[in-house]
């Protein structure tokens, strides 16, 4: 999405700078779908989030680890079509602070009836200076591996070398990026056996990757982990689909079509590759916290 366009199709207000204080009392049902949707219901300076959803389904780990592929591709396609509408809720809500962060901000949609010629918009990015403060004050020293105990272990100093290989440092300064802008990051770690490492690092897009946990088990335990892409052409989705067995793979042709998941191979991890981060239990991130404040100086500075 073009930063420029976020505010659009804001309606001019009565006044210079007024806005509406009330937030929406939509349904579900009718809830903003698309980030223009936000901003046209709620109005320049009324969004207003707080954390993304954790994904919740009805089933046990070993409800989905059986032996029989195919009967899991089911059950997973069931959770896909379940939690799918508040992924996107969580996506629609990443994208627009992820959008806020690199400068697209509601003060660029002021308008003035009075003398509209002159009408000063001034934004003081303030969202990018906090993240960008909180990263280097807690992630700019590499974060290295130490060993427990006064018993010398060289096993530390080559998992070391593995981080250094798979350029972990960085990796986990643009991770901690993603989880101050919007609550939540994601990371898979695959085995991939080189010269330098036996291990992949790959950083996630958590509009596009996700974990569902069990809403059965007291620990909430992990069912699936999901990465999926998009086509630049349509609306077809490919993904895939990681139980602590299990390796699958997914379809979804358009928005209107149910998940056609299946079964690929077991794996021998015993754990599931995908990992979520978080910044705290609610998902908040530090945006969407101080929002309404960097609005109000924009304001005034306009």
């Amino acid at each position: 999405m073009d930063d420029n366009t976020q505010n659009t199709n804001v309606e001019p207000n009565n006044t210079n700078e007024n806005t509406n204080e009330n937030t929406s009392t939509q349904t579900t049902a009718e809830r903003p779908k698309t980030l223009n949707d936000y901003i046209q219901v709620l109005g320049p300076q009324v969004v207003q989030f707080y954390g993304r959803k954790i994904l919740y389904d009805d089933y046990l780990p070993e409800d989905i680890n059986t032996e029989n592929g195919e009967e899991n591709a089911k059950k997973i396609g069931d959770i896909l079509n379940h939690i799918w509408s508040t992924h996107k809720e969580n996506a629609h809500e990443i994208e627009y602070l992820e959008n806020y962060y690199r400068g697209s901000q509601p003060i660029l949609g002021k308008r003035k009836d009075i003398r509209p010629t002159i009408n000063n918009i001034i934004l003081e990015n303030n969202a990018y200076f906090v993240v960008n403060f909180k990263v280097g004050y807690v992630f700019g020293e590499p974060i290295q591996f130490i060993q427990r105990g006064d018993i010398a272990n060289p096993e530390v100093g080559v998992l070391n070398g593995y981080a250094i290989a798979e350029d972990k440092y960085d990796k986990d300064s643009e991770l901690a990026e993603s989880v101050y802008t919007s609550g939540i990051a994601h990371r898979l770690v695959l085995p991939h056996q080189d010269d330098n490492s036996p291990f992949d690092i790959i950083n996630l897009d958590s509009k596009t990757s996700f974990l569902v946990y069990s809403s059965k088990d007291p620990a909430h335990s992990k069912l699936i982990g999901v990465t999926f892409t998009r086509s630049v052409r349509g609306n077809a989705i490919q993904g895939s689909v990681y139980t602590d067995t299990g390796f699958y793979t997914f379809e979804k042709s358009n928005t209107e079509t149910a998940f056609n998941v299946k079964f690929e191979k077991n794996h021998f991890l015993g754990t599931i590759p995908i990992f979520e981060y978080h910044f705290n239990k609610w998902r908040l991130g530090i945006i969407e916290v101080v929002m309404s404040i960097f609005n109000a100086i924009n304001r005034i500075d306009s």
